[in-house]
Formats: C-alpha cells, structure tokens, sequence
C-alpha cells in the first residue's frame, strides 16, 4: 500500500486530522528465546584469535572445538521462542499512542 502525502510533515498533519493514532490490525509476534551462545562463540574466538597470532597451536585447538561444539549444541536446540499475543500488542501501542497525546497537549 503506497501511503498518501497530503502536507511536508505527514505525521504532524496525520495528528491533526485525528489519523495519526488510527487502530491497525494486529498479530501475535514471534520472538526468539534469550539465549547465550554469542558470548560462548565470542569467547572461543578471542581464544582462538590469541593462539593463532602467538602461535599457540594446542590453544587454538581448543578454541576451534569450543566454537564448533557450541555451533553444533546451538544447531540440536529444539526451541521455538514464544509468541507475543496481538492482544498485548494492541494495548501497548494503544497506551504509546496516549501517551503521545497527552504530551502534545502540554
């Protein structure tokens, strides 16, 4: 859908008219599980890293296993996240959208 531009600033004229804030449809949003295996890779790579530039072969082995294993543990995971209802959704941006408003008039 290609939006209609009435004014220079849409959003202040959107505001005006009593559109700006105009309820939408809503879904349930899919989020991903909090996990922290970026660190575990992140570390294992700086090891890896100090070991090949002093040349700390049996270091860099163990760092090269360490980011392979925490790949693979990752890959194995059977978890699907969680789903944020559209329900909640709507309620936040509704309550962002009052709050918005009651800003603007002070």
């Amino acid at each position: 859908m290609i939006p209609h531009v009435y004014e220079l600033d849409t959003f202040t004229h959107m505001k005006e008219t009593g559109r700006a804030y105009e309820s939408a449809a809503f879904e349930d949003i899919h989020m991903p599980s909090n996990i922290s295996v970026g660190i575990f890779i992140a570390v294992f790579s700086l090891v890896l890293g100090f070991a090949g530039i002093w040349h700390i072969w049996w270091l860099a082995i163990v760092g090269l296993i360490g980011i392979l294993v925490t790949v693979i543990m990752h890959a194995n995971r059977n978890d699907d996240g969680y789903f944020i209802p559209a329900e909640t959704v709507r309620m936040i941006e509704e309550s962002r959208g009052r709050v918005s408003i009651a800003q603007e008039t002070k």
